[in-house]
């Protein structure tokens, strides 16, 4: 219930739905479900899982970053554009699949209970560009627009991050 109470309707979420784990890292990348973040949040206890991430930032030197919550939502949560550097470079190093998912323009989750499909169109404006390796974008009142994302040019691999900004997209692709 308080998943769905969340700001926001992306992923068209409603109560009483399960979804995989994977399936809510994919809605929470790709339409930026602060319903899907918080649900993934939520399963292992809210805290806990803060706890959690604070704790990774930590382990990959990103000093300068704290997490308030799980969805992004609370002006709380800091990072520098150096600490959100380290963490692209940890995901693509590491974990290169999450940067597919948020490189693709649609992507497939299923409803456990029903089976039901359900396609979630990318709200990253890059999503589908052959160039575009992936990335997160982010939009909260406080820090306007975000956007951290990699790239893929004659063979030579380049991270673009724009912070606090009204044309993220646009800031982005002058860059």
């Amino acid at each position: 219930d308080a998943a769905i109470e969340q700001e926001g309707n992306a992923g068209g979420f409603v109560k009483g739905e399960r979804l995989s784990s994977h399936d809510l890292i994919v809605a929470a990348l790709t339409v930026s479900s602060n319903d899907a973040a918080y649900a993934l949040a939520d399963a292992k206890g809210a805290a806990d899982f803060v706890a959690a991430m604070n704790e990774k930032a930590r382990s990959l030197g990103m000093v300068e970053t704290h997490f308030e919550d799980a969805t992004g939502l609370s002006p709380l949560n800091q990072a520098t554009a150096e600490d959100l550097s380290r963490l692209a470079r940890y995901v693509w190093a590491y974990q290169p699949s999450l940067l597919k998912f948020t490189a693709a323009q649609s992507i497939s989750i299923r409803e456990r209970s029903s089976g039901a499909r359900r396609i979630l169109k990318n709200i990253n404006f890059f999503a589908g560009r052959e160039e575009f390796i992936g990335g997160k974008t982010c939009f909260i009142d406080e820090s306007s627009g975000n956007l951290v994302s990699l790239w893929q040019r004659e063979n030579k691999t380049y991270l673009i991050i724009v912070l606090g900004t009204e044309d993220r997209f646009g800031d982005t692709e002058t860059l």
